[in-house]
């Protein structure tokens, strides 16, 4: 995927999440910080949920450090449960 449009998804992402003004700014910060220059569209993701969750992401599921932090932002936030047994921060169970 080429930056530019990597860098639109990152973008399409960060609006069906709702986030804006300064605190998207803060994100978007973190994000680039984590990604480096020249990140592609896998680091960037990586990234991506790496700066929501503010703590590293696993590459190979990023997604899962920012439950947490996705469903803080959602349209209607919920407190996530607690980890299950043997699960770590943000994990909800199945």
């Amino acid at each position: 995927m080429r930056a530019a449009a990597c860098a639109d998804v990152v973008a399409r992402y960060l609006d069906a999440l709702g986030t804006a003004g300064p605190a998207r700014d803060a994100l978007e910060q973190r994000l680039h910080a984590r990604a480096g220059v020249g990140a592609d569209d896998r680091a960037l993701f990586v990234a991506l949920h790496a700066a929501l969750a503010d703590e590293d992401a696993d590459p190979d599921n990023p997604a899962r450090a920012s439950v947490a932090a996705r469903m803080a932002l959602a349209a209607h936030p919920q407190v996530p449960p607690p980890p299950a047994p043997g699960e770590g921060k943000g994990w909800l169970p199945t």
